[in-house]
C-alpha cells in the first residue's frame, strides 16, 4: 500500500499521524507495519485505519488518547469495531488499574461499540526475576489484555529480558507479562508479516484484534461482552509454568462456531408456525451425534415443543446450500430417536422438506446439516396443522 486504498485492494482505509514526523522517516521502524499486517492476516476482508502515535522516542499518552478519540469519532463512517494497542509502559499491575489516564478513553470506546485489545507487555522478568502484572494500558478495565505464546518449535530464543532454552507450540514466551485478569494468549513469538519478523505481545495482540473484527461481522447482533466471552470460552487452555495459571489461547475457528452448533445449545423456537434463519459455517459434530449422511458433519440445532397434536410441515427452502433436515426426540445427543428426515424436497430443489406427526407437549429437536459437505445460510420454516394427520 502506498496510500489509502492504493493500489486497488489495499486494506488501508485511513492514515492519521498524531505526532510530528521528520522529512525522512526512520526506515527501521517496521513495528506498526508488522502489527497491521498481522491484523489483516487474521481478518483478510477487514480494513485498517493506521493511527501513528509514535516518534522515535516513543509515544505520549496524550497522543494515544487522541487516536482512541479519533477512532470513536470516525467509527460510523469507517465501520471501526476494534482498536489495537500494541504498546505499553514498563509497569506491572497485578490488579486492574482504574486510575490510569486510559481508563476513561477505553470506557468511552466500549460505550461507542469498540473493542480495545492491548499488549500485556514484554517485561515479565526484571533483573532476572519473574515479576507478575501487566502494563498500562492493558491493565485498564475494559481492555482485553493479550499475552504471547510460540506457535511452533523454533529452538531456543534469547530475548532482552529472559531466555527460553526451548520453544514449542502454545508455550508461553518468557517475556510475556501476565496477571490473574489476563484476557487471552495468542501467537507472538515470532511472527513474519508486512516484510518484518518480530516477537512480542505486540504481535499477539493484532491476532486478537483481527479475530474481534471477524466475530463482529459474523455475529453483528451480539454485544461486546458476548463476543469477547466467545473468545475466552472457546480458547485452547494453556498453562503458564511460571505461575500455574491457565489462560485461553485464541482459537478463532472454535469461537466463530454458530451459537446453536451444540445439541445442548439448540435455539428454542415456539408457536404453531414461524420461520428462523441461521448459518452452519464452522459448525461441528459432537461425539455420539447422529450422522444421517456421510457428508453431514456441520449440524446446527433447534428445539420446538408442540403446543398441540397434529401434522407439522418443516422445510429448509431458501437455504444457501444443499441441506439435510432431520427431526429427533430425546434429551441427550447420544440417545436420540429419529422421527423423520429428508435430503431434497424434490428433484429441482436443494432444500429439504418433511412432515411428521407431533404429540402435544413433546419437545422435538430439529437439525440442519449438509448433504454434500457444503455450508452457508440456513432458513427454516414450520407450520402445525391440528386437523391433519401426517402420513
Amino acid at each position: 500500500c502506498t496510500a489509502v486504498a492504493t493500489p486497488a485492494g489495499c486494506p488501508i482505509v485511513a492514515i492519521e499521524t498524531f505526532v510530528a514526523k521528520p522529512a525522512q522517516p526512520n526506515a527501521s521502524n517496521v513495528h506498526g507495519t508488522n502489527v497491521a499486517a498481522i491484523a489483516v492476516g487474521s481478518a483478510p476482508d477487514a480494513g485498517v485505519a493506521v493511527l501513528d502515535v509514535f516518534s522515535d522516542a516513543g509515544a505520549l499518552s496524550s497522543d494515544v488518547i487522541a487516536a482512541i478519540n479519533w477512532s470513536i469519532a470516525n467509527r460510523a463512517g469507517l465501520n471501526i469495531v476494534a482498536i489495537n494497542l500494541s504498546l505499553g509502559d514498563a509497569s506491572h499491575h497485578v490488579s486492574q488499574c482504574g486510575a490510569s489516564v486510559f481508563a476513561s478513553p477505553v470506557t468511552n470506546a466500549r460505550t461507542a461499540g469498540l473493542h480495545v485489545a492491548a499488549a500485556a507487555g514484554n517485561r515479565a522478568y526484571e533483573s532476572g526475576v519473574f515479576t507478575a502484572g501487566v502494563s498500562d494500558p492493558a491493565c485498564v478495565p475494559g481492555a482485553l489484555s493479550v499475552g504471547a505464546v510460540y506457535d511452533s518449535n523454533i529452538g531456543g530464543v534469547a530475548w532482552s529480558v529472559c531466555t527460553d532454552s526451548t520453544s514449542a507450540a502454545d508455550k508461553v514466551a518468557c517475556f510475556s507479562n501476565t496477571a490473574s485478569y489476563l484476557g487471552l494468549l495468542a501467537p507472538g513469538a515470532v511472527v513474519t508479516a508486512g516484510g518484518a519478523t518480530l516477537g512480542g505481545t505486540s504481535q499477539a495482540t493484532p491476532h486478537v484484534s483481527g479475530a474481534l473484527a471477524v466475530l463482529r461481522a459474523a455475529f453483528p447482533n451480539e454485544t461486546l461482552a458476548t463476543i469477547e466471552a466467545r473468545l475466552g470460552a472457546n480458547g485452547t487452555p494453556v498453562t503458564d509454568p511460571r505461575n500455574g495459571q491457565v489462560n485461553p489461547r485464541l482459537n478463532l475457528r472454535a469461537a466463530a462456531r454458530p451459537v446453536n452448533d451444540d445439541f445442548d445449545s439448540a435455539i428454542v423456537v415456539a408457536g404453531s408456525s414461524g420461520s428462523t434463519t441461521g448459518d452452519n459455517r464452522l459448525a461441528t459434530h459432537e461425539t455420539g451425534e447422529p450422522q444421517p449422511a456421510a457428508a453431514a458433519t456441520q449440524s446446527v440445532w433447534w428445539r420446538w415443543t408442540a403446543p398441540a397434536a397434529g401434522q407439522v410441515s418443516l422445510d429448509t427452502l431458501g437455504s444457501g446450500f444443499d441441506t439435510r433436515l432431520d427431526v429427533y426426540t430425546g434429551s441427550a445427543v447420544g440417545a436420540l430417536a429419529v422421527v423423520a428426515g429428508n435430503d431434497n424436497a424434490d428433484g429441482a430443489s436443494l432444500g429439504s422438506a418433511l412432515r411428521f406427526q407431533a404429540v402435544a407437549g413433546t419437545s422435538y429437536r430439529w437439525a440442519i446439516d449438509s448433504s454434500d459437505g457444503g455450508a452457508g445460510s440456513t432458513t427454516l420454516q414450520w407450520s402445525l396443522n391440528t386437523n391433519a394427520q401426517a402420513n
